[in-house]
């Protein structure tokens, strides 16, 4: 997973040069959108995790997990999507887990 933020930094990077805001190098992702992508990382990685052949103790704990993740990631998507409301790369970046958000949360 540690491949989709490069690639998100690296379109965020080319969102900001090419909306003719200074660019360099090391543009990383604010702080709250780099811990968003990292919660939904593991939200999707628990939620594969639930397979109904698993012994029931180490299935509820896989399906615990992936609540408690995926549930974390819900709000701070609901909250990101309002602190960025018109911020087009951003927005960009994250609006894409709102169908994730919708269909399986």
């Amino acid at each position: 997973m540690v491949k989709t933020r490069q690639i998100i930094c690296a379109l965020f990077a080319a969102s900001l040069a090419s909306s003719a805001v200074a660019a360099d190098s090391a543009i990383t992702l604010p702080r709250d959108i780099r811990i968003f992508l990292t919660n939904m990382e593991d939200c999707e990685h628990m939620a594969g995790e639930v397979d109904n052949t698993l012994p029931p103790e180490a299935l509820q704990k896989n399906i615990n997990e992936a609540n408690r993740t995926c549930k974390l990631a819900k709000r701070q998507y609901e909250h990101l999507r309002q602190k960025y409301q018109g911020q087009g790369a951003i927005e960009n970046i994250i609006s894409p887990y709102g169908t994730t958000m919708n269909s399986s949360l």
